[in-house]
């Protein structure tokens, strides 16, 4: 069903074969449907999508960075002379999209902290359909126009810790497509990732 759309860490999500797949800002927003601006780099977003500016911000960029990834590298490894190498050529994208964004979850006192999760969904345009197919795996799904889900759906979250209401400050991406946010092996995923930043922090200061 097609929509309309208004244009507009740090992690690298690993699916397997062995195949593997945050805060860019977007210049401008302008305004177009999925069919007609395919071409134009800057982006789509879902017109029913509304959250904080900062919250779009770093969607926004979490999006960018996955296509510049994608654009880049094939996220296929195959065990070559006994290491895992990435192998294939990139297939080339020229747009991607927003199509979902909203506020899932909310832990009031996570380590000391108040902390919101977005789920967001988003694809990545293809004109060369015929390479992604080669490396497209697990959760992955290309459609029948060329937009590239390069994970699996509904998995995909943004952490942002929230001091002030209209401000949440984003501080990473996680992948879950085996629990939900709040249950206990999702929260102590997000524990651990959250001190280990903290160690990562620390360390960037000494």
């Amino acid at each position: 069903m097609k929509k309309k759309y208004l244009i507009l860490l740090f992690m690298l999500l690993f699916v397997t074969t062995a195949c593997s797949c945050d805060n860019v800002p977007v210049s401008e927003v302008n305004k177009d449907t999925p069919d007609s601006s395919v071409s134009n780099p800057v982006g789509l977003i879902g017109e029913d999508i509304s959250v904080p500016e900062s919250v779009m911000n770093a969607a926004q960029g979490y999006v960018q960075k996955q296509f510049d990834y994608w654009s880049e590298f094939t996220g296929c490894y195959q065990l070559i002379g006994g290491e895992q190498q990435m192998v294939g050529e990139p297939a080339i994208y020229d747009n991607w999209r927003i199509e979902g964004l909203s506020m899932v979850y909310q832990y009031e006192n996570l380590d000391s902290q108040k902390l919101d999760l977005y789920q967001i969904d988003y694809r990545l345009h293809t004109t060369t359909p015929d390479k992604v197919q080669t490396f497209i795996a697990g959760g992955m799904d290309l459609d029948d126009e060329g937009w590239l889900l390069p994970t699996y759906p509904n998995s995909t979250y943004l952490v942002f810790s929230v001091e002030d209401e209209e401000k949440p400050v984003y501080l990473f991406s996680l992948m879950e497509n085996d629990c939900s946010p709040g249950s206990d092996l999702f929260t102590s995923d997000l524990i651990n990732t959250l001190r280990n930043q903290y160690r990562e922090e620390i360390q960037d200061a000494i």
